[in-house]
């Protein structure tokens, strides 16, 4: 059994429309028979962005997997400190930091930072705790609503 694996990542700003066209047909495709046969492909932003989704409202089933992830992981935990999110997501620490910063400007989550933990370099964020707001909670009821765990 042969087995392919690829990574990588598209710069569309140096594609014209055309090769844009076929690059998400072929993506499309992809995740079509990735359902179909029950393999493993993943899709999305670079890690420079991450998505937020407020042009069509608060969506909550249709956001990133490692939002969604962050969501319950704070549902689950009520307040929780930054080095805890490594442990209670099962992400990695630079993964974990622009979706942190997607929620809060989109208001689902409140930070508060203790000055005396942490005070400089990568440990500066190790005091801050995050918490759902009540628009938060709301979000992570429909999750939940809608079976999601953090495994998924």
């Amino acid at each position: 059994m042969a087995s392919l694996f690829f990574k990588g990542r598209i710069d569309f700003e140096k594609l014209s429309m055309a090769d844009i066209s076929e690059v998400t047909a072929a993506v499309a495709q992809l995740q079509k028979l990735s359902e179909k046969e029950g393999f493993d492909f993943e899709s999305g932003s670079s890690r420079r962005y991450a998505p937020r989704p407020d042009a069509e409202g608060k969506r909550s089933t249709k956001r990133p997997v490692q939002q969604r992830r962050l969501i319950l992981a704070l549902r689950k935990s009520g307040k929780i400190l930054y080095v805890e999110l490594e442990d209670a997501t099962g992400m990695k620490m630079g993964s974990v930091n622009p979706h942190l910063s997607a929620l809060h400007k989109e208001g689902l989550m409140t930070k508060h930072r203790d000055p005396h933990i942490g005070k400089s370099g990568r440990g500066r964020n190790a005091g801050t705790s995050y918490e759902l707001t009540d628009e938060g909670n709301a979000v992570a009821d429909e999750l939940i609503a809608d079976g999601m765990t953090l495994a998924t």
